[in-house]
């Protein structure tokens, strides 16, 4: 099970048979799991989410020893970027953790609970399910029961399941007036993942080619295929969250609101992040230095700080109490 060498015959589980088995049967897994976590007690929701937080964390270390170990097997250079990996699921595991460790403490109505909840459903959900859609992170080489194989797909499986469960117990509810968040997160992660993918020169989150679009033999290039998944991910995304706006609409006879001024600044400063993104990749691309990946942090660090002095600018009393909550008493204005 965490054998270093080939386990079993290669099977090539992107033939669409396959694809369609491993999607057929994660989807039934999430779905028992789904209605199975029936407790609605305040104490067997915390007891959940404990065991959510848990499994990641064991899946998510025991997969860094695990690769730490493989290089040191087949005697390879250690590089950690590739080990921790920068894919956009990893960092969903780590966020996740984070999240619920906070929403032991926090008040369900936290504001930056509520970003947190609305990027484990944006980019955790619809990323864990794509996944399965186009399963290349399932090894060939090895037995789907290997560790490296069943660590991926639980992990997976749980990334779909969490965001599910937190609407299920109503930890919180999608609105289309928290909507800016998820295409301003896919260009933070992107960010992210593009630094580490020029320094290890490794495709993070498709950061250099979207393996999908090449096996559909969609031909887009680079670095315009990020402008197409961006605005695949945010359309999809964009229905999930019109779904619950409608539902609660009728639920609780709720009048459509108008898009505040500090919805409008942010789907602006989200169009400028991504444009400078691929302004970046573009004059990058061609520079061979792997050091020029910190370049990315530059926007990562303006448009995230220009979100924040907005948030506080246009909500400034209320951001003040949320972040005393975390028990950062910011007082910028």
């Amino acid at each position: 099970m965490f054998s270093f060498e080939s386990t079993t015959k290669y099977i090539n589980w992107l033939e669409f048979k396959n694809i369609l088995i491993i999607f057929s049967c994660v989807m039934l897994v999430t779905i028992l799991l789904y209605f199975a976590l029936c407790g609605k007690s305040e104490k067997s929701i915390k007891i959940t989410k404990i065991i959510f937080a848990l499994t990641l964390f064991i899946l998510e270390l025991g997969r860094i020893i695990w690769s730490y170990f493989q290089s040191l097997h087949f005697n390879e250079k250690i590089e950690w970027l590739k080990i921790i990996n920068f894919e956009s699921c990893t960092m969903m595991v780590w966020l996740n953790i984070i999240l619920i460790l906070l929403s032991l403490k926090l008040n369900k109505n936290n504001q930056f609970l509520i970003y947190l909840y609305n990027i484990s459903l944006g980019i955790g959900l619809v990323g864990g399910i794509l996944t399965f859609a186009y399963p290349a992170f399932v090894d060939s080489y090895y037995s789907i029961l290997h560790f490296s194989n069943l660590q991926s797909i639980i992990t997976h499986i749980i990334l779909i399941v969490l965001p599910l469960y937190f609407l299920k117990t109503k930890q919180f509810s999608p609105t289309l007036k928290d909507f800016w968040i998820i295409p301003f997160t896919y260009v933070c992660i992107g960010n992210i993942s593009s630094m580490a993918a020029f320094i290890a020169s490794w495709n993070f989150a498709f950061v250099f080619y979207c393996r999908p679009f090449i096996a559909l033999k969609i031909n887009i290039p680079f670095p315009y295929h990020i402008l197409v998944l961006f605005l695949i991910l945010s359309l999809i995304m964009f229905f999930v969250y019109l779904f619950y706006q409608i539902k609660n609409n009728k639920k609780y006879n709720i009048r459509p609101s108008k898009i505040t001024k500090f919805e409008f600044c942010s789907y602006v400063v989200t169009f400028f992040a991504l444009l400078t993104h691929i302004l970046l990749l573009e004059c990058l691309n061609n520079l061979t230095s792997n050091l020029i990946g910190l370049y990315f942090l530059i926007p990562f660090v303006v448009f995230v700080t220009i979100e924040f002095l907005l948030y506080h600018k246009l909500n400034n009393k209320k951001a003040h109490r949320n972040w005393c909550a975390l028990g950062l008493p910011i007082k910028i204005f």
